[in-house]
């Protein structure tokens, strides 16, 4: 009886590999939420900081699958932005903290705008049309 548990629970644990399609689908998904993120940012239905977080994460799945994008700024408006909360992370902080965050962040952000938006422009351009970007990634 034991012997059979343990089996079962390493069957669970064992990873089963993916289809090609399932992983085209993945990618497929990825690229489409990277410009409908990109574009939520052109047209500031989220903000800067926020919308820069979820590029960079979405940037880091897709290199996981193999697509690489390089958006530097990114990088650097991260680097730049470290320490200020953003998101649902400033609904922890006080009003007088937030003013201060604010206060550095203006700068930051009036800093890095205009390149932060022509790399959305660009991501938008380049993986607008999903299906030729993922013909091209498997050549």
């Amino acid at each position: 009886m034991i012997e059979f548990e343990l089996s079962r629970e390493k069957e669970m644990s064992e990873e089963k590999p993916q289809t090609i399609e399932q992983r085209e689908n993945g990618k497929r998904k990825l690229l489409k939420k990277l410009v409908a993120t990109a574009r939520s940012i052109i047209t500031f239905e989220i903000g800067l900081s926020v919308g820069a977080r979820k590029l960079g994460q979405l940037v880091h799945w897709l290199e996981q699958d193999g697509i690489i994008v390089s958006l530097p700024v990114l990088d650097e408006y991260e680097a730049a932005t470290r320490a200020i909360p953003s998101g649902k992370e400033r609904l922890n902080c006080s009003r007088d903290a937030l003013r201060r965050y604010d206060f550095s962040l203006n700068p930051i952000n009036l800093q890095f705008h205009d390149r932060v938006l022509d790399a959305c422009f660009e991501l938008t351009e380049k993986f607008g049309d999903i299906e030729n970007v993922l013909a091209t990634s498997k050549d």
